[in-house]
């Protein structure tokens, strides 16, 4: 039995004009970020951006958390909520956009806000009360100008290699920076491009389009998954596997559980354990822990007999099981649970920063 635990290994690298990686921390129940030596670098002043969660773990449950992908930082700005307080009563927060040092960058009303990228950010601008509620409008934002791209959309996404994907009138549709319209088939389903491929739905099915909007993938899996090191993950309706850019099957629908490529790996699921496989489908470490995430700083959080550790691409314990839970490396730290205390560890298993209780 599965255990249906998603361990984020999704990654945010960024470069900025002080060449450094910032980390979101909760310290006396407000957000502040600290560098990978655990120095705090943006005093906690914010609004916690989180997202809690309850897992089971042997015979305990394990209450914990993970920072939303809009607190960390992405094209060198962050999504951040002041509380506005008199005396000692918070009666609002003070939404907008934080720079590297702290300060807002980008002031709104609107307390729904979305991360940059490319430059862009996807924002609710346009909120009129029809009938019995609200119709919401999207555009685009840029810290500079303000509304660059005009509220016109049902729904907006992030900009991936110069597209994002929109919503207008039951629609998807993939325009660029600008706005413009690039992409206007007809599709039941979409998602962002990755490696200059987007999945699409059609007749119940989906496959894979380019950038001039041509099918080069005929619809045909049950779900299909953005491509990560040149494969792409597939669900047959029972099973997972892999396709190559072509659309040729590299690994055929056989995992109960897989996750998509990372630094060359993807951790697969099969008869109750996990190992990973390499870009040619072959086995690269055989199957045989409770539970694993993919690679990132070259490292992978991997469950064994109820506890996680953290093991290199020879399947060498860098990081020796003992922690009750464990998320994968973001920016050099690695957020775990150890005795019900949660902490940032770095690659060397060193504490770096620990989370008041």
């Amino acid at each position: 039995m599965f255990k249906s635990v998603i361990i984020i290994f999704s990654f945010i690298f960024l470069s900025n004009i002080f060449s450094q990686a910032l980390i979101p921390i909760i310290q006396d129940d407000k957000m502040g970020y600290i560098d990978t030596t655990g120095r705090i670098v943006i005093e906690p002043k914010f609004k916690p951006d989180i997202e809690e969660f309850t897992i089971r773990l042997g015979n305990k449950n394990l209450n914990g958390f993970i920072f939303n992908r809009s607190a960390y930082f992405s094209d060198g700005l962050a999504i951040a909520k002041k509380p506005i307080k008199f005396l000692f009563i918070t009666f609002g927060y003070h939404f907008g956009y934080i720079n590297q040092t702290g300060e807002f960058e980008f002031e709104t009303d609107n307390d729904v806000l979305e991360p940059f990228s490319s430059g862009l950010a996807p924002m609710i601008i346009d909120d009129r009360y029809i009938g019995m509620g609200y119709d919401y409008r999207y555009g685009y934002i840029n810290v500079k100008n303000g509304i660059v791209i005009a509220p016109i959309f049902d729904y907006a996404g992030y900009f991936s290699e110069g597209m994002a994907l929109v919503i207008m009138n039951d629609r998807f549709i993939y325009i660029d920076t600008s706005g413009k319209p690039v992409i206007t088939s007809e599709f039941e389903d979409a998602f962002g491009f990755s490696e200059g491929l987007a999945a699409v739905k059609q007749n119940g099915k989906f496959g894979f389009i380019n950038k001039k909007g041509e099918i080069v993938i005929k619809p045909q899996f049950g779900r299909a998954w953005k491509f990560k090191n040149g494969l792409a993950r597939i669900y047959d309706g029972k099973y997972f596997g892999f396709i190559d850019s072509t659309g040729k099957i590299i690994v055929s629908p056989k995992f109960d559980d897989a996750n998509e490529f990372s630094e060359g790996l993807a951790s697969v699921g099969i008869g109750g354990k996990y190992g990973f496989i390499g870009t040619d489908g072959n086995y690269k470490i055989i199957p045989s822990f409770d539970n694993a995430g993919n690679f990132s700083n070259g490292l992978a959080a991997v469950e064994k007999d109820y506890k996680y550790g953290f093991i290199n691409k020879d399947n060498q314990f860098i990081i020796e099981p003992k922690y009750e839970f464990a998320l994968g490396f973001r920016k050099g730290l690695a957020l775990v649970w150890e005795n019900d205390t949660v902490k940032y560890i770095n690659r060397q298993g060193k504490d770096i920063w620990v989370f008041e209780e």
